[in-house]
């Protein structure tokens, strides 16, 4: 599903013009993207958690040349779908 598919389908179940649908759409991904900014995390119940997770500095072997390499520490995005989401897509999979 991309984007404008997104918007179409929610603005004809709602009743909404796609232009007021994109806005909203737009508005709620972008609240998730500055609290995972900030580092904390956004649950959204019966659908997911979106978070970060720090990844530590560590030490890593180049496979081509054999040479250690220093490997700096950054963080990571993490999403945790929840068993509802889980369960509803295994249904609609069988």
């Amino acid at each position: 599903m991309t984007l404008d598919s997104l918007v179409k389908d929610v603005a004809s179940k709602e009743e909404m013009s796609q232009k007021k649908t994109r806005k909203i759409i737009g508005t709620v991904f972008g609240s998730i993207k500055s609290a995972m900014a900030n580092e904390d995390s956004v649950l959204i119940p019966d659908f997911a958690r979106f978070g970060t997770k720090v990844k530590r500095a560590r030490t890593g072997t180049n496979l081509n040349t054999k040479e250690r390499v220093d490997i700096p520490a950054k963080i990571g995005i993490k999403f945790s779908a929840s068993k509802s989401l889980k369960e509803a897509v295994e249904r609609e999979l069988k």
